[in-house]
């Protein structure tokens, strides 16, 4: 049957096998045009072998408005692109039999996944990111947890009581600070690596470090001189009263026994390397030298104060056992020598070289006496009589000398020849012991 013009059909137009309908010519299209609010209804699916396009323009704000509205679910086999937002009225689920692909078009654009109220965007499983992230407000963890950050800070918190927060570099990584680390609390490093340099150990800093209060090391505390600088330890005083601080330092490469300071509460031991130098300086000067060989005072005498009287080898302000060698003047209060209940201390020895002439002296038992004036000399002083030329100048005559007065000692000529003598001008020493 052919058709010319427009048909009008008041009833149903139906066909007992499939049916067909094919414009002619060529991009003609077939419309479908119901009344009003009527629609094109099916009572079964639709298959199509080209492009399905409504030129509709209706907004869709609920399931049931827009310009495709599907009552059920629906397939979509390619790739799908949506102009304006993807809204779920109910819980909604995006899910895939393989991995799923978020891309935003255009230039530096976002995606956002955006919560109502108090809603969270929750990840189920692991989360991989390749860039930088930016959260809003705090990143909320399952377990309790919080990362919170404002005005550029950054906050870590754990939830419960007594929670770790625990950050696992992997291999040999390491968790790296960028600036300062400022903590309220302890910080304890449960590694147990010994340190054999100043770049080993449990806890490693390449700069300085600060410590306000006290500083317990279980073990060797050891300074390690670098290129630039010599390594100190200086125990100092506070800068209120400004007392000096205690230095040990090592101005060259550590040795096999460098200078360390030790002891108990009874003893204290200072000790250098073998056939080192132990120096006490003041003013950049050595004042007390300590060598394998010597203890020397070099600029300033020995002094001791303490005002010990000596009884006994073994007793007195300073005790030796064994030699004392002295190349100077040695000037003491009193010198015993011995011990016993004879001995006797001696105070002091006074010594005087003078020419005695004495006149002629008679045979047998004839003698002069001449008085020699010997300062600080006291009655009872012991009194020792010598040619102080180094010979004996004349034979038989025997000399003596006694304390006579103070600061005055008589020298007795003998004469115990058979003939007179006259021995002229000779000089003698005369030396005074005080006891």
């Amino acid at each position: 049957m052919g058709l010319a013009g427009d048909q009008y059909i008041g009833g149903s137009i139906r066909f007992a096998g499939a049916a067909v309908v094919s414009a002619g010519g060529i991009d003609q299209d077939v419309t479908l045009t119901p009344t009003g609010a009527g629609t094109v209804a099916t009572s079964s699916g639709i298959t199509a072998g080209g492009r399905i396009s409504t030129s509709a323009t209706t907004t869709s704000t609920s399931t049931a408005t827009g310009a495709l509205v599907v009552s059920g679910g629906f397939g979509l086999a390619g790739t799908q692109t949506i102009g304006g937002a993807l809204n779920f009225t109910n819980t909604g689920v995006i899910g895939a039999g393989g991995p799923i692909s978020i891309s935003a078009g255009g230039i530096n654009q976002d995606i956002t996944l955006t919560p109502s109220g108090n809603g969270r965007v929750i990840l189920a499983g692991p989360a991989t990111y390749s860039g930088t992230q930016s959260y809003n407000a705090a990143l909320n963890l399952s377990g309790g947890g919080a990362i919170a950050g404002s005005s550029g800070s950054l906050s870590l918190t754990a939830s419960g009581t007594n929670q770790n927060i625990t950050l696992t570099p992997s291999g040999s990584g390491s968790v790296a600070v960028a600036s300062g680390l400022t903590t309220a609390g302890a910080v304890t490093v449960s590694a147990a690596t010994a340190s054999t340099s100043t770049a080993s150990g449990a806890l490693v800093v390449s700069g300085g470090a600060a410590v306000q209060k006290k500083f317990f090391v279980g073990d060797d505390f050891m300074l390690v001189p670098t290129a630039a600088s010599t390594a100190t330890l200086r125990l100092s005083g506070t800068t209120v009263s400004g007392v000096p601080g205690l230095w040990f330092a090592d101005g060259g490469l550590p040795t096999a026994a460098n200078a360390a300071l030790s002891g108990t509460a009874a003893t204290t031991i200072l000790n250098a390397s073998s056939g080192g130098t132990v120096a006490l300086r003041l003013g950049n000067s050595d004042y007390f030298t300590l060598t394998p060989s010597s203890a020397k005072l070099e600029t300033v005498p020995l002094k001791v104060v303490n005002g010990i009287a000596s009884s006994s080898t073994t007793t007195g302000s300073a005790t030796f056992v064994g030699g004392i060698g002295v190349s100077g003047r040695v000037s003491t209060g009193s010198l015993a020598v011995g011990t016993g209940s004879t001995s006797a201390p001696v105070t002091g020895i006074l010594s005087v070289v003078t020419s005695l002439n004495f006149p002629a002296i008679a045979a047998s038992g004839g003698v002069q006496d001449l008085a020699v004036a010997v300062s600080g000399a006291t009655l009872g002083n012991a009194v020792n009589i010598t040619e102080a030329g180094g010979a004996f100048s004349t034979a038989g005559l025997v000399l003596h000398g006694i304390v006579s007065a103070a600061n005055t000692v008589t020298v007795r000529a003998t004469n115990v020849t058979g003939a007179a003598i006259d021995p002229g001008g000779i000089s003698y020493r005369v030396t005074v012991t005080k006891f």
